[in-house]
């Protein structure tokens, strides 16, 4: 088992420089925030939907999986408010969001290619905490390689 706190702090650190890469590309010009809003806030949103996804995969959210939302996005949830969080917005956070995912992506890549390498980043160290994380992480082997393949 991987030390959790460690990738738990690798992904914070990472979120933040990936917020600061969001922050220039505001600054640069080269996001719309008039049209698309905050670009850090929209990045953000969609990384917390596939990670709820992942997290709730499984139908059982562990004190790990409530743990790291809480400490990545402030989310303060039980497991069990986390799971009922997800079982409420579960139709958006189904198989239709592969497709905003992938579209999120792409756009970020043809942005700044290097800011959508930091982001895949977040989302493959989200995958390995979260696997980690898990009593039973083979149940969730299959929603992770749904992912991965969503980002190449």
């Amino acid at each position: 088992m991987t030390n959790i706190p460690k990738l738990c702090e690798k992904f914070k650190a990472n979120y933040e420089f990936f917020l600061t890469g969001c922050d220039s590309m505001r600054r640069s010009g080269a996001w719309d925030r008039d049209e698309n809003g905050d670009m850090d806030t929209y990045y953000s949103e969609d990384l917390v939907s596939v990670i709820i996804r992942l997290v709730a995969a499984d139908g059982d959210v562990t004190e790990d999986e409530a743990a790291f939302m809480e400490d990545s996005f402030g989310m303060e949830y039980t497991p069990e408010e986390l799971s009922d969080f997800y079982e409420a917005c579960a139709y958006e956070l189904d198989e239709e969001n592969d497709a905003i995912f992938a579209d999120t992506l792409a756009t970020l890549n043809s942005l700044n290619p290097r800011l959508a390498e930091a982001y895949k980043f977040l989302v493959s160290t989200a995958c390995e905490i979260i696997l980690d994380s898990d009593i039973k992480p083979e149940e969730d082997l299959n929603i992770v390689k749904h992912v991965y393949d969503l980002m190449q």
